[in-house]
């Protein structure tokens, strides 16, 4: 996600923490290749980096996940190790129930720290039922949910652990009245997304797509929508959103390889009647 903001021209800090070995260093190069800023990046001794493994999967059979990340650098991570400051002068913090579900203290904290400084805060639920049971998440989001700008799950996530049934439109409107986001963003795959806020309630439709690799389109879409949210609100942020994840599945792993225009000239050519 930050990547993605990086190279839609915004100013992107990664706050973390990483193993000071060869792997650790390896993916704060990988970032910083990609233009995202590290000064919000702490390298600690002896750790590890938390790992996970695809098996990529098509239509009828499924993906497969395998996650190695119990003792990782982070999920280990001491909250006073990171360093808030990079904070200071920001505009927004983005969190994600990953972050929340491998070490909720950090996330906490952070929550904290943004609100401290006056950041506004993003959060994008992506709830992994192998980190955690709906259950489990549904207990610990009860502490953030009703303490964040920007609120960003998919329907399915929605109705697995926040028991709010309907479709986009009106779970969006649901989580928008429940916890008071600014803006309450719900995205139902092919189907497109909607928003439901301050500003009113918005839909955009998705695209058709073939897909290559779709792993990474979650947060490809994050970025586009907060990238046109900050700049012209939640209409255009569903716009960008839509069509960054669009790409994405055109893309061989994580990283969608967009920039402004290239996902602008994909909108552009859907006003225009052009397929």
């Amino acid at each position: 996600m930050a990547i993605g903001l990086a190279r839609f021209g915004h100013s992107a800090s990664y706050l973390s923490v990483l193993p000071d070995n060869d792997l650790g260093r390896f993916i704060a190069g990988e970032l910083r290749r990609q233009g995202v800023d590290l000064d919000g990046l702490a390298f600690v001794p002896g750790g590890r980096a938390g790992l996970y493994f695809l098996e990529l999967g098509v239509a009828p059979r499924v993906g497969k996940v395998i996650y190695d990340r119990a003792g990782s650098a982070f999920a280990n991570a001491d909250p006073e190790t990171l360093k808030w400051s990079v904070m200071d002068g920001a505009t927004l913090l983005h969190l994600t129930g990953i972050t929340l579900a491998v070490n909720a203290s950090v996330a906490l904290r952070g929550l904290d720290e943004a609100r401290r400084r006056g950041l506004k805060v993003s959060f994008d639920l992506n709830y992994r039922h192998k980190l955690w049971s709906p259950e489990r998440a549904r207990d610990a989001l009860a502490a953030v949910l009703g303490r964040v700008d920007v609120l960003i799950t998919t329907l399915e996530d929605a109705q697995a652990v926040l028991n709010v049934e309907g479709t986009a439109e009106q779970v969006a409107h649901a989580l928008f009245e429940t916890y008071a986001p600014e803006v309450a963003v719900v995205t139902n795959g092919a189907q497109g997304a909607s928003a439901s806020g301050k500003e009113g309630a918005f839909s955009v439709a998705g695209y058709e797509l073939h897909v290559l690799d779709r792993i990474g389109a979650g947060d490809a879409f994050v970025a586009g929508f907060l990238s046109g949210w900050l700049s012209k609100g939640s209409s255009y942020g569903l716009q960008l959103g839509l069509a960054m994840a669009a790409l994405k599945h055109t893309y061989y792993g994580d990283v969608a390889w967009v920039n402004r225009e290239t996902v602008q000239a994909l909108i552009d050519r859907r006003h225009s009647g052009w397929r």
